[in-house]
Protein backbone atom coordinates (compact mmCIF):
# COMPACT_ATOMS: atom_id res chain seq x y z
CA UNK A 1 0.00 0.00 0.00
CA UNK A 2 1.37 3.54 -0.86
CA UNK A 3 1.28 5.57 2.68
CA UNK A 4 0.63 8.45 0.25
CA UNK A 5 -2.84 7.24 -0.43
CA UNK A 6 -3.92 6.47 2.33
CA UNK A 7 -6.63 8.81 3.18
CA UNK A 8 -7.88 8.03 0.33
CA UNK A 9 -8.21 3.97 0.87
CA UNK A 10 -9.75 4.82 3.68
CA UNK A 11 -12.56 6.84 2.28
CA UNK A 12 -13.33 3.99 -0.10
CA UNK A 13 -13.15 1.42 2.35
CA UNK A 14 -15.76 3.74 4.20
CA UNK A 15 -18.01 4.01 1.25
CA UNK A 16 -18.05 -0.14 0.77
CA UNK A 17 -18.79 -0.48 4.49
CA UNK A 18 -15.72 -1.90 5.96
CA UNK A 19 -14.52 1.12 7.91
CA UNK A 20 -17.77 2.44 9.87
CA UNK A 21 -16.05 3.40 12.77
CA UNK A 22 -12.73 3.83 14.57
CA UNK A 23 -12.30 0.60 15.60
CA UNK A 24 -13.12 -0.60 12.48
CA UNK A 25 -10.60 1.69 10.75
CA UNK A 26 -8.03 0.04 13.15
CA UNK A 27 -9.11 -3.31 12.43
CA UNK A 28 -8.51 -2.84 8.89
CA UNK A 29 -5.08 -1.20 9.01
CA UNK A 30 -4.60 -3.63 11.11
CA UNK A 31 -4.62 -6.59 8.31
CA UNK A 32 -2.78 -4.81 5.72
CA UNK A 33 0.75 -4.73 4.87
CA UNK A 34 1.73 -1.85 5.91
CA UNK A 35 0.54 -2.45 9.85
CA UNK A 36 3.88 -5.48 9.39
CA UNK A 37 6.16 -3.03 8.08
CA UNK A 38 5.40 -0.37 10.75
CA UNK A 39 6.02 -2.89 13.62
CA UNK A 40 9.11 -4.51 11.74
CA UNK A 41 10.76 -0.14 11.01
CA UNK A 42 8.41 1.93 12.36
CA UNK A 43 10.98 4.86 11.89
CA UNK A 44 10.74 4.27 7.87
CA UNK A 45 7.43 5.64 7.70
CA UNK A 46 6.68 9.32 8.05
CA UNK A 47 3.30 9.84 8.65
CA UNK A 48 1.25 12.59 9.42
CA UNK A 49 -0.17 12.80 12.72
CA UNK A 50 2.13 9.63 13.86
CA UNK A 51 4.42 9.45 16.78
CA UNK A 52 7.23 6.85 16.92
CA UNK A 53 7.48 7.14 20.68
CA UNK A 54 4.02 5.19 20.87
CA UNK A 55 3.51 1.92 20.59
CA UNK A 56 1.90 0.45 17.44
CA UNK A 57 -1.40 0.32 18.20
CA UNK A 58 -1.52 3.80 20.16
CA UNK A 59 -0.11 4.61 16.17
CA UNK A 60 -2.52 2.94 14.19
CA UNK A 61 -5.21 4.58 16.34
CA UNK A 62 -3.49 8.14 15.59
CA UNK A 63 -3.38 7.46 12.03
CA UNK A 64 -6.85 6.24 11.71
CA UNK A 65 -8.39 9.39 14.04
CA UNK A 66 -6.30 11.61 11.71
CA UNK A 67 -7.55 10.38 8.08
CA UNK A 68 -10.96 10.34 9.36
CA UNK A 69 -10.61 13.84 10.62
CA UNK A 70 -9.46 14.64 7.10
CA UNK A 71 -12.04 13.48 5.81
CA UNK A 72 -14.89 14.72 7.90
CA UNK A 73 -13.13 18.57 7.74
CA UNK A 74 -13.31 18.05 3.48
CA UNK A 75 -17.15 17.22 4.11
CA UNK A 76 -16.30 13.49 2.29
CA UNK A 77 -17.77 11.99 5.21
CA UNK A 78 -20.11 12.41 7.67
CA UNK A 79 -19.86 10.98 11.40
CA UNK A 80 -23.00 10.35 13.76
CA UNK A 81 -22.89 8.58 16.99
CA UNK A 82 -19.43 6.62 16.23
CA UNK A 83 -20.74 5.98 13.14
CA UNK A 84 -18.63 7.09 9.87
CA UNK A 85 -20.74 7.29 6.29
CA UNK A 86 -19.44 8.42 3.33
CA UNK A 87 -20.87 11.64 1.30
CA UNK A 88 -22.23 12.01 -2.33
CA UNK A 89 -18.62 13.48 -2.03
CA UNK A 90 -16.67 10.83 -1.33
CA UNK A 91 -18.96 8.70 -2.87
CA UNK A 92 -17.88 10.37 -6.17
CA UNK A 93 -14.31 10.50 -5.38
CA UNK A 94 -13.81 6.40 -4.56
CA UNK A 95 -16.34 6.15 -7.57
CA UNK A 96 -13.73 8.08 -10.31
CA UNK A 97 -10.27 7.42 -7.97
CA UNK A 98 -9.89 10.88 -7.28
CA UNK A 99 -7.03 11.94 -4.81
CA UNK A 100 -7.42 13.62 -1.93
CA UNK A 101 -6.12 16.86 -2.52
CA UNK A 102 -7.65 16.78 -5.94
CA UNK A 103 -11.10 16.31 -4.42
CA UNK A 104 -10.83 18.97 -2.01
CA UNK A 105 -9.85 21.37 -4.85
CA UNK A 106 -12.99 19.61 -7.48
CA UNK A 107 -15.24 20.96 -4.33
CA UNK A 108 -13.60 24.51 -4.24
CA UNK A 109 -15.50 25.60 -7.08
CA UNK A 110 -17.92 28.58 -6.53
CA UNK A 111 -21.53 28.36 -8.00
CA UNK A 112 -22.42 29.15 -10.88
CA UNK A 113 -18.81 29.36 -12.09
CA UNK A 114 -17.41 30.08 -15.49
CA UNK A 115 -15.74 27.25 -17.73
CA UNK A 116 -12.40 28.93 -17.34
CA UNK A 117 -12.75 28.49 -13.58
CA UNK A 118 -13.59 24.53 -13.72
CA UNK A 119 -10.43 24.19 -16.25
CA UNK A 120 -7.97 26.05 -13.81
CA UNK A 121 -9.67 24.10 -10.81
CA UNK A 122 -8.63 20.86 -12.71
CA UNK A 123 -5.61 21.49 -13.91
CA UNK A 124 -4.22 21.46 -10.14
CA UNK A 125 -5.14 18.36 -9.71
CA UNK A 126 -2.24 16.04 -7.69
CA UNK A 127 -3.12 13.66 -10.14
CA UNK A 128 -1.27 15.84 -13.13
CA UNK A 129 2.00 16.13 -10.95
CA UNK A 130 4.02 14.39 -13.09
CA UNK A 131 3.77 17.51 -15.92
CA UNK A 132 5.96 19.75 -14.59
CA UNK A 133 6.91 23.53 -15.39
CA UNK A 134 10.18 23.80 -16.75
CA UNK A 135 11.94 27.47 -17.15
CA UNK A 136 12.93 26.43 -20.55
CA UNK A 137 9.38 26.14 -21.73
CA UNK A 138 8.11 29.72 -21.26
CA UNK A 139 9.03 31.42 -24.64
CA UNK A 140 6.98 27.91 -25.97
CA UNK A 141 4.13 28.36 -23.55
CA UNK A 142 3.94 32.04 -24.16
CA UNK A 143 3.49 31.51 -27.95
CA UNK A 144 0.72 28.86 -27.62
CA UNK A 145 -0.92 31.04 -24.67
CA UNK A 146 -1.22 34.11 -27.78
CA UNK A 147 -2.13 31.65 -30.32
CA UNK A 148 -5.79 31.67 -32.08
CA UNK A 149 -6.99 28.81 -30.66
CA UNK A 150 -6.43 29.04 -27.17
CA UNK A 151 -9.83 29.98 -26.01
CA UNK A 152 -8.75 31.17 -22.21
CA UNK A 153 -5.43 33.02 -22.72
CA UNK A 154 -3.82 33.28 -19.12
CA UNK A 155 -3.30 36.89 -18.10
CA UNK A 156 -0.48 36.08 -15.93
CA UNK A 157 2.70 35.64 -15.86
CA UNK A 158 3.63 31.90 -17.23
CA UNK A 159 5.56 30.22 -14.48
CA UNK A 160 3.42 27.51 -12.73
CA UNK A 161 2.97 23.85 -13.74
CA UNK A 162 -0.96 24.30 -13.94
CA UNK A 163 -0.14 26.98 -16.38
CA UNK A 164 1.52 24.64 -18.98
CA UNK A 165 -1.40 21.81 -18.31
CA UNK A 166 -3.90 24.66 -18.87
CA UNK A 167 -1.91 25.91 -22.55
CA UNK A 168 -1.25 21.89 -23.50
CA UNK A 169 -5.21 20.95 -23.09
CA UNK A 170 -6.20 24.14 -24.86
CA UNK A 171 -3.93 23.36 -27.83
CA UNK A 172 -5.38 20.01 -27.86
CA UNK A 173 -8.82 21.45 -27.95
CA UNK A 174 -8.05 24.24 -29.94
CA UNK A 175 -6.14 22.85 -32.62
CA UNK A 176 -3.20 25.01 -32.33
CA UNK A 177 -0.41 23.41 -34.72
CA UNK A 178 3.04 23.04 -32.24
CA UNK A 179 5.43 26.02 -33.16
CA UNK A 180 7.84 25.17 -36.48
CA UNK A 181 10.25 27.33 -35.25
CA UNK A 182 13.46 24.60 -34.65
CA UNK A 183 14.12 26.48 -31.42
CA UNK A 184 11.24 24.17 -30.26
CA UNK A 185 12.00 21.23 -31.75
CA UNK A 186 13.16 19.72 -28.98
CA UNK A 187 9.84 20.24 -26.56
CA UNK A 188 7.84 18.65 -29.42
CA UNK A 189 7.98 14.75 -27.74
CA UNK A 190 7.85 15.89 -23.96
CA UNK A 191 4.52 17.96 -24.79
CA UNK A 192 3.08 14.83 -26.55
CA UNK A 193 4.04 12.62 -23.25
CA UNK A 194 2.53 15.21 -21.23
CA UNK A 195 -0.80 15.62 -23.14
CA UNK A 196 -1.15 11.73 -22.86
CA UNK A 197 -0.50 11.96 -19.29
CA UNK A 198 -2.96 14.49 -19.03
CA UNK A 199 -6.03 13.04 -20.94
CA UNK A 200 -5.20 9.72 -19.42
CA UNK A 201 -7.05 11.41 -15.91
CA UNK A 202 -8.97 14.74 -17.16
CA UNK A 203 -11.85 12.16 -17.92
CA UNK A 204 -12.38 10.60 -14.52
CA UNK A 205 -12.11 14.19 -12.65
CA UNK A 206 -14.58 16.02 -15.09
CA UNK A 207 -16.88 12.95 -14.52
CA UNK A 208 -16.73 13.82 -10.44
CA UNK A 209 -17.06 17.27 -10.77
CA UNK A 210 -20.38 16.75 -12.70
CA UNK A 211 -21.26 14.17 -10.57
CA UNK A 212 -20.73 16.46 -7.31
CA UNK A 213 -22.34 19.44 -9.19
CA UNK A 214 -25.67 17.59 -9.83
CA UNK A 215 -25.85 17.17 -5.76
CA UNK A 216 -25.15 20.37 -5.60
CA UNK A 217 -27.78 21.22 -7.85
CA UNK A 218 -26.14 23.77 -9.46
CA UNK A 219 -27.07 23.56 -13.23
CA UNK A 220 -24.51 26.20 -14.41
CA UNK A 221 -21.88 24.11 -13.29
CA UNK A 222 -22.92 20.97 -14.56
CA UNK A 223 -23.61 22.64 -18.18
CA UNK A 224 -19.86 23.83 -18.15
CA UNK A 225 -18.77 20.85 -16.95
CA UNK A 226 -20.37 18.04 -19.57
CA UNK A 227 -19.57 20.81 -22.00
CA UNK A 228 -16.02 20.48 -20.96
CA UNK A 229 -16.65 16.65 -20.87
CA UNK A 230 -17.70 16.41 -24.81
CA UNK A 231 -14.72 18.74 -25.31
CA UNK A 232 -12.23 16.19 -23.78
CA UNK A 233 -13.84 13.08 -25.36
CA UNK A 234 -13.59 14.33 -28.59
CA UNK A 235 -10.17 15.93 -28.15
CA UNK A 236 -11.63 19.58 -30.03
CA UNK A 237 -13.92 22.14 -28.13
CA UNK A 238 -17.82 20.96 -28.52
CA UNK A 239 -19.38 24.08 -30.54
CA UNK A 240 -15.93 24.91 -32.25
CA UNK A 241 -15.47 23.66 -36.13
CA UNK A 242 -12.64 21.77 -35.29
CA UNK A 243 -14.92 19.21 -34.19
CA UNK A 244 -15.00 18.47 -37.72
CA UNK A 245 -11.48 16.47 -37.43
CA UNK A 246 -12.83 13.47 -35.80
CA UNK A 247 -14.67 13.06 -39.29
CA UNK A 248 -12.20 10.53 -41.39
CA UNK A 249 -9.70 12.26 -44.17
CA UNK A 250 -10.83 15.86 -42.54
CA UNK A 251 -7.75 17.55 -41.64
CA UNK A 252 -7.14 21.34 -40.19
CA UNK A 253 -6.96 22.69 -43.91
CA UNK A 254 -10.57 21.04 -44.94
CA UNK A 255 -12.21 22.33 -41.78
CA UNK A 256 -10.77 25.60 -42.73
CA UNK A 257 -12.30 25.33 -46.14
CA UNK A 258 -15.81 23.86 -45.02
CA UNK A 259 -16.02 26.63 -42.69
CA UNK A 260 -15.72 29.47 -44.94
CA UNK A 261 -18.58 27.84 -46.33
CA UNK A 262 -20.84 27.68 -43.25
CA UNK A 263 -20.29 24.37 -42.36
CA UNK A 264 -19.11 24.16 -38.69
CA UNK A 265 -20.29 21.15 -37.35
CA UNK A 266 -20.77 17.90 -37.76
CA UNK A 267 -24.56 18.10 -38.01
CA UNK A 268 -23.92 20.66 -40.51
CA UNK A 269 -21.71 18.53 -42.53
CA UNK A 270 -24.48 16.02 -42.72
CA UNK A 271 -27.28 17.97 -43.75
CA UNK A 272 -24.94 19.33 -46.55
CA UNK A 273 -25.52 18.63 -50.58
CA UNK A 274 -22.39 15.87 -51.56
CA UNK A 275 -21.91 18.38 -54.05
CA UNK A 276 -21.35 21.49 -51.85
CA UNK A 277 -18.90 19.62 -49.95
CA UNK A 278 -16.86 18.60 -52.72
CA UNK A 279 -16.91 22.32 -54.47
CA UNK A 280 -15.68 23.44 -51.07
CA UNK A 281 -12.97 20.75 -50.15
CA UNK A 282 -11.86 21.05 -54.54
CA UNK A 283 -12.49 17.39 -54.72
CA UNK A 284 -13.81 15.84 -57.73
CA UNK A 285 -16.78 13.60 -57.87
CA UNK A 286 -17.46 10.97 -55.71
CA UNK A 287 -15.93 12.13 -52.49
Amino acid sequence: MNVRWLTERKNAEIGLGTVHDLYTAKRWLGGTFLYVRLGQNPAHYKLDGDATNLNLDARIERVCRRDIDLLLEADLVTEVGGTIKCTEFGDAMARYYVRFESMKGLLSLEPRSKMSDILAVLVGAEEFRDVRYRPAEKKLLKELNGANGTRYPLKVDIALSPHKRSLLIQSELGGVDFPTDELYAKFKRQFQQDKSVIFSHIHRLIRCVIDCQIHLQDAANVRHALELARSFAAKVWDNSPHQLKQVPNIGPVAIRKLATGGITSIEALEAAEPQRIEMLLSKNAPY
